[in-house]
């Protein structure tokens, strides 16, 4: 079960690699850049990283034995009490990635502030 290998893989510390295409222009900065950023106020953060609309958090992926099915997580920080963040289920067809639907997927598995 994907869920349970998500599980497993939380404790480990992973980075992102920079220069994969997503669309939109980003920048991958560690975690003790952005809370050395933070400890001085959002108001450093807006001035360190313009236009940016605060930053997201992304967790391992968990994978299924046949490696099909996926879950991740991912957050959004905009501010002191702005933010959100959500579980995502994807599963593999025909060599695509695609949002997984399905009995067990749906329901309140995000969150917002």
């Amino acid at each position: 079960m994907a869920f349970g290998a998500f599980r497993a893989e939380l404790g480990k510390v992973r980075s992102w690699q920079a220069g994969f295409a997503l669309g939109l222009p980003y920048v991958v900065a560690s975690r003790a850049e952005i809370d050395g950023v933070l400890r001085q106020g959002w108001n450093v953060f807006a001035k360190r990283f313009p236009d940016s609309g605060g930053f997201l958090t992304v967790s391992v992926i968990g994978f299924d034995a046949q490696k099909t099915r996926a879950v991740f997580a991912v957050s959004h920080a905009c501010g002191m009490l702005c933010g959100g963040g959500s579980y995502r289920f994807l599963e593999k067809v025909e060599s695509h990635w695609r949002t997984a639907t399905g009995p067990g997927l749906a329901g309140p598995y995000s969150w917002a502030s």
